[in-house]
């Protein structure tokens, strides 16, 4: 990896991790106002899901520490009963980068942490559809960590 490569990824990943932060902000504080969400319900899955975006900022510098930091805050803010259209998406980010940046053992180690988790999503809040979708993200969630595993490959190479 060239070094101007390497100059380029730390804003990158900062500019993601900022742009996720800033949507599921938008979420928690905006487009649920009218979900009847308790303000302290509100104020965990907003702190929660800033934790989960900024992990982003380290997914290729740190991905394990941006891996676990994620997959820990997406769990707490399931369990706290924030369902969301925006923080889940990444623990798909975050999956595809252990799988691209961290070692083999770390990829293969780190696989079913997402899995369980999308599946405790489905059963914390069935109404956000059934098996079928869970299934077709769990596949969803499988893919982005082949093609991460496939690029991780070819760097290692």
């Amino acid at each position: 990896m060239t070094t101007a490569t390497r100059a380029f990824q730390r804003p990158a990943d900062l500019v993601l991790a900022a742009a996720f932060a800033g949507a599921t902000q938008v979420e928690v504080w905006v487009f649920s106002l009218g979900d009847g969400y308790p303000i302290g319900q509100r104020v965990a899955a907003s702190v929660l899901t800033l934790v989960a975006s900024g992990s982003l900022a380290l997914r290729r510098s740190r991905p394990l520490v941006s891996f676990w930091a994620n997959t820990a805050a997406v769990a707490a803010v399931i369990a706290v009963g924030y369902p969301s259209d925006v923080y889940q998406w990444t623990s798909l980010v975050a999956t595809y980068s252990i799988a691209a940046h961290g070692t083999t053992r770390q990829a293969w180690i780190a696989l079913p942490a997402p899995l369980g988790g999308i599946l405790f999503y489905f059963l914390r809040f069935p109404f956000e559809g059934g098996p079928l979708l869970a299934a077709c993200v769990v596949a969803m969630w499988v893919v982005g960590w082949l093609v991460g595993r496939n690029y991780g490959a070819r760097l290692e190479q």
